[in-house]
């Protein structure tokens, strides 16, 4: 019989291979009766097509949506729908048609290529719907094109809405020109050095042991975090969780991620002021958060 303690590999609800402990699995399951529970109320606002009132939407959010209303409910929070809406209902598939011609395919034909270990994203179909609304957004917002780490959002995007090319494109641009900081995909990062600098600043506050000893070793915290903030923790999280910040991210914006950039750092404090090596820290860390 293996031990409670050791993780056995199971197939997450978006089709990733993962490995979970017994007690791991338990959670899981209890967390997939409350949004079994929470569905229904939902419902009446999904059919109604309109939102609970401000403080119960928080509320309700926070608790986490179900997986099969996170399309609704994503594109509502975002104002995706309504960038949707205030176009031709062509617009998606005219972009997807002008992105086969877009400067920016060689480097999106070469990051999809490695971009997730998701069965269908291996796979011919998979790739073609990431290319697809990598190369549509890149022609849509001439501005940003394509920076890499826009596809492994992408890819869960497409996995976590039943793979919707269409929404994942309306989700990217909300995230991209209305919810994340201006700046975060330009070529020199701008917008995601100064998150960078204010995560600094809040480690320094809240985790003041653990800011002291990083600066002590001269560990810059954007060497990890930069990542967190490009993928939005995409690739360094299961993707169940990463569904649940995204659920808190499209709904209350970017603080969401320093809260949880400060959660992962807290859950590893203890481990991490052991360690007297920078490279060391960072990597132990960077394991830690999958």
């Amino acid at each position: 019989m293996a031990s409670p303690s050791a993780a056995e590999p199971i197939t997450d609800l978006y089709g990733f291979q993962t490995k979970a402990t017994v007690q791991q699995q338990a959670v899981r399951q209890m967390a997939d009766g409350a949004s079994r529970f929470s569905e229904a109320a939902w419902l009446s606002y999904v059919q109604q097509n309109k939102l609970p009132p401000e403080g119960k939407l928080k509320e309700m959010v926070r608790k986490g949506v179900p997986p099969t209303l996170r399309s609704w409910v994503w594109m509502e929070v975002s104002g995706a729908a309504a960038k949707k809406a205030a176009v031709g209902s062509n617009y998606f598939s005219n972009m997807a048609l002008a992105g086969e011609k877009s400067q920016w395919l060689k480097d999106i034909d070469k990051d999809i290529r490695h971009t997730s270990n998701h069965p269908w994203l291996q796979e011919a179909d998979g790739q073609a719907a990431l290319r697809r609304v990598l190369a549509a957004y890149s022609v849509h917002n001439e501005d940003v094109g394509y920076c890499r780490s826009m596809n492994q959002i992408v890819a869960l995007l497409l996995v976590a809405l039943n793979r919707n090319q269409e929404t994942a494109f309306w989700l990217l641009s909300a995230l991209i020109e209305d919810i994340l900081a201006p700046g975060t995909y330009d070529p020199n990062l701008v917008g995601c050095q100064v998150e960078m600098k204010a995560l600094d600043e809040l480690i320094a506050q809240k985790l003041p042991r653990l800011a002291q000893h990083m600066a002590a070793l001269e560990a810059d915290i954007s060497i990890l975090a930069t990542d967190w903030y490009l993928t939005l923790f995409a690739t360094s999280m299961p993707a169940e969780t990463v569904a649940r910040v995204w659920d808190g991210l499209f709904n209350e914006g970017p603080k969401v991620l320093f809260r949880t950039a400060l959660a992962l750092l807290k859950s590893q404090e203890a481990v991490l002021l052991r360690y007297d090596n920078a490279g060391k820290e960072l990597r132990k860390c960077h394991f830690q958060c999958f």
